[in-house]
């Protein structure tokens, strides 16, 4: 369990994965969960595709990290610093872009759902079941 008042922060604990070496290097990569939106379009398109599926993946991340403060204190949940966002998409603004953020590993699968359920943005978006 996290210390009371402390908050996790992975860019120091996975610093090799966030802080490139000047020189190559081989780094051991452990396994981690990713929570990823794809969409595809310009990224610097003002309301477009990419910008919009930024906004769902925020969106769930905030509704789980202020969760403590409007009374739904989920199960396991400690404070964290945002991870940093990933992107991995092709080399043209039509190819799919895919964009991840390291999974809050304290936040159950029922946790992302309920940030589902309280954020309007993904329903409108991903009318389905969202699986995490």
């Amino acid at each position: 369990m996290q210390e009371t008042g402390k908050k996790k922060d992975y860019r120091k604990e996975y610093r090799d994965l966030y802080t490139p070496k000047k020189e190559p290097s081989l780094i051991e990569v452990p396994a981690i969960n990713f929570v990823m939106v794809s969409g595809k379009g310009d990224p610097n398109e003002t309301g477009g595709e990419y910008q919009q599926t930024m906004g769902i993946h925020y969106g769930l991340y905030f509704t789980i990290k202020m969760s403590r403060k409007n009374g739904t204190q989920l199960p396991g949940y400690f404070d964290y610093a945002m991870p940093p966002l990933k992107d991995c998409g092709g080399s043209s603004a039509m190819a799919g872009i895919s964009s991840m953020i390291l999974r809050e590993t304290s936040v159950n699968s029922a946790g992302y759902q309920w940030s589902v359920s309280r954020n309007s943005s993904p329903r409108k978006y991903f009318p389905g079941p969202v699986i995490f």
